[in-house]
């Protein structure tokens, strides 16, 4: 990621890939694994059955020493959900919803994270997050 940095004059860079784009910093970081899917979560969607959902997962949950910008596309489901968004990170059980910003326009959710992990995004706000209490 030096070399990324360096040739980008030390300013944020963009990663991007199936529909999100990730804007951070990486100046004096190590490589960073961005590998992610789509795949929903069992326990979630089973749970909450009276809500559509999509999931963007990077497993790998790489952390950034700040905060950057995520942009995910909607588009293909916007319609469905009636231009109503809820964002929440889903970790241990819990989900913990992240304010996001909705663009009609454009038809995007724009939030920032410095963390890359479990998002889930669905069209109604869930109250009851816990969806299950790890075993230790």
């Amino acid at each position: 990621l030096e070399r990324i940095s360096k040739r980008n004059g030390y300013k944020k860079v963009t990663f991007s890939d199936d529909g999100w784009r990730f804007t951070v910093n990486v100046n004096d970081m190590d490589a960073v694994n961005l590998v992610h899917n789509r795949n929903a979560v069992k326990e979630i969607v089973t749970k909450y059955e009276d809500h559509s959902f999509e999931f963007l997962t990077f497993p790998a949950g790489p952390r950034f020493r700040s905060s950057g910008l995520v942009e995910i596309d909607v588009s293909d489901y916007a319609e469905d959900f009636d231009g109503q968004f809820f964002l929440y990170r889903y970790l241990h059980g819990e989900l913990t919803e992240i304010p996001v910003k909705y663009n009609s326009g454009e038809e995007t959710l724009t939030f920032s994270t410095d963390t890359l992990g479990r998002f889930v995004i669905t069209d109604q706000p869930i109250t009851d997050r816990i969806v299950f209490t790890p075993s230790v």
